[in-house]
């Protein structure tokens, strides 16, 4: 496989830890691997408390072998979405990004040259379903 998709969280930062393993595996491999983190490290300070902490600790963990390793070759993307559609703690009313267009980021992503490596990037929906006044 040429990319690796860290999507799977845990209690722990078991996900952290399967990042640090393939990283070492294809620090000088031409191949990405992308971080799915989350929003709340940036945005949402009464989210929970211990899946913001692990998350950080992905992002935090990410950019510090990045720049420990000046010339590693593998891409290291931290994707960081809002609430996902399939989220059941929010209702419906809440701006959920849809599957379909993080995909669409993802294929870009993957899509730019070896060399291009988009580090860190935030996804939230701009659109919000109405709600009546009434």
């Amino acid at each position: 496989a040429d990319i690796f998709i860290n999507q799977a969280y845990s209690n722990n930062t078991k996900q952290s830890d399967l990042f640090y393993k393939v990283f070492n595996l294809w620090i000088d491999k031409n191949k990405t691997i992308i971080n799915i983190g989350t929003s709340a490290i940036f945005e949402n300070p009464n989210f929970d408390p211990i899946y913001v902490s692990n998350k950080k600790h992905l992002n935090s963990l990410a950019r510090t072998l990045t720049m420990m390793n000046e010339y590693k070759r593998v891409r290291v993307i931290n994707l960081n979405p809002s609430t996902l559609e399939n989220n059941k703690i929010f209702d419906d009313s809440y701006n959920k990004l849809k599957f379909t267009n993080l995909l669409e980021i993802i294929n870009f992503i993957v899509n730019l040259p070896q060399e291009v490596e988009i580090s860190d990037l935030t996804i939230r929906s701009t659109q919000k379903k109405n709600q009546s006044l009434m």
